[in-house]
């Protein structure tokens, strides 16, 4: 059937309170391993681009808190913007990043100690991922 798909999930555990890259062929296979992120998370913020094909597809499988687009004008400054209110939002936190993202090294050092991060790529990004 064209609707068949496989989904491996490669988590040994628990992935609170880390970075995870998530490979996706489709947005239509995109999910939130809610199976490996135990508790409850209080603060869900999305990150997607101007042109991101995943952004209707995960915007309608959550209630976010806050949905942020990092591409364009305005996508350089709230990397800023977020990483100045990150540490004001109420922990823990999961950000989920569209696969056409780019999350700078610089913002890495915002993360709190509470934060889930999960970073999609497409699948034909694995040759590509610094």
């Amino acid at each position: 059937m064209a609707d068949d798909f496989l989904q491996l999930e490669g988590f040994a555990g628990n992935i609170k309170d880390s970075v995870s890259i998530i490979f996706c062929d489709s947005a239509s296979h995109m999910w939130i391993p809610h199976e490996f992120i135990n508790g409850e998370i209080v603060t869900k913020v999305l990150l997607f681009s101007e042109h991101s094909p995943a952004t209707r597809s995960i915007i309608a499988t959550e209630q976010w808190t806050m949905i942020m687009c990092m591409t364009g004008v305005a996508g350089t400054k709230n990397w800023s913007i977020l990483a100045s209110m990150i540490r004001h939002m109420i922990a823990p936190i999961m950000i989920v990043v569209a696969p056409d993202v780019t999350v700078p090294l610089s913002f890495m050092a915002h993360m709190g100690e509470r934060t889930t991060m999960l970073v999609y790529r497409w699948l034909s990004d694995i040759g590509n991922i610094g």
